[in-house]
């Protein structure tokens, strides 16, 4: 049952977590202004707020109170209470803590209990922010980055595979026609 449940729940959620991510950071990297993007931010987080919305509609009024006062799994000891302490040992605590340098041990070992959420959060933001610079965006002379050259589709049908591999940095290629847009070379006039 688990290998069913990893085939048709887990991955299809993954996937469409991954699509999410990939097409909301699209969505919002094409976005022009402040007020836009303010608006698109919304909109995004609507969208990725659904299946809250969908779950508490559905579920019965019971349901709905267990899962509220589920209490999270112990495990061990993983936490040492600070009201078993002794003044004492907490000042030696404290001064422990204050001892500590960027080269040293202690340091990366209190980066090891970093929240692990928000360092994934970080790097994915930096992967999913280059993904689109390196698949919309061409390098210039002079290290600025700008918009690749919009091209024309042949036809509205897409190869199914540049839809599935779509939020993984793979080029599907597609058959595209004459140039819509180029961006526009040299300085601006303003005079």
């Amino acid at each position: 049952w688990k290998f069913i449940n990893v085939c048709f729940v887990w991955l299809p959620k993954m996937y469409i977590w991954l699509l999410m991510v990939d097409i909301g950071t699209v969505f919002l990297m094409e976005t022009s202004d402040i007020n836009s993007m303010i608006m698109n931010s919304v909109a995004l987080a609507f969208i990725l707020s659904l299946d809250e919305v969908i779950c508490e509609s559905v579920m019965s009024s019971v349901t709905q109170f267990v899962l509220e006062n589920l209490e999270p799994f112990q495990v061990g000891d993983e936490v040492e209470s600070s009201e078993a302490l002794t003044e004492k040992e907490a000042y030696g605590k404290n001064d422990d803590d204050k001892q500590y340098s960027f080269s040293g041990a202690r340091f990366w070992m209190r980066m090891a209990m970093a929240p692990g959420q928000l360092i994934l959060v970080g790097i994915l933001t930096a992967f999913f922010t280059g993904k689109y610079y390196l698949e919309h965006c061409q390098r210039e002379e002079d290290g600025s980055w700008v918009s690749k050259p919009i091209e024309e589709p042949y036809s509205a049908e897409m190869p199914f595979l540049s839809f599935i591999l779509a939020p993984l940095p793979f080029d599907i290629p597609v058959k595209t026609g004459p140039q819509t847009w180029l961006m526009p070379s040299g300085q601006p006039d303003f005079t």
